[in-house]
């Protein structure tokens, strides 16, 4: 797994440890991408991966999707409330069902929790 760049947009991709059967996680055919994606970390058990990731000029999200990059969701804003911004340093809990990282909230760096799908956050 790495972070790379086109010279436009950084994506996550995997790949076999040969280099064969690349697939780009963080980028779909559908719905807004985020272009600059980094700092992928593989959750405990391997099927899924969590990033961060922006478009140009807007804040940074936590982004989660399977290891083949299906069932991507933006974490940090899928539940209801205030949404935290600049967020980074995604980490998986060590049984892999919930997701920690910093973000902040208007004014304030908080540590933010939520379950790997974004709710409970």
């Amino acid at each position: 797994m790495w972070s790379g760049s086109d010279g436009t947009t950084d994506q996550i991709w995997v790949a076999d440890a040969d280099g064969t059967n690349r697939v780009e996680i963080s980028s779909t055919s559908s719905g807004p991408d985020p272009t600059i994606n980094v700092d992928p970390q593989w959750s405990p058990d391997g099927t899924r991966i969590a990033w961060e990731g922006r478009s140009a000029g807007t804040s940074s999200q936590i982004w989660v999707a399977d290891a083949d990059g299906a069932n991507r969701v933006e974490i940090s804003s899928v539940s209801g409330g205030t949404y935290p911004t600049g967020n980074e340093d995604v980490q998986w809990s060590p049984d892999g069902s919930r997701l920690v990282w910093s973000g902040s909230d208007a004014s304030t760096l908080r540590i933010w929790v939520a379950d790997a799908n974004g709710t409970n956050r």
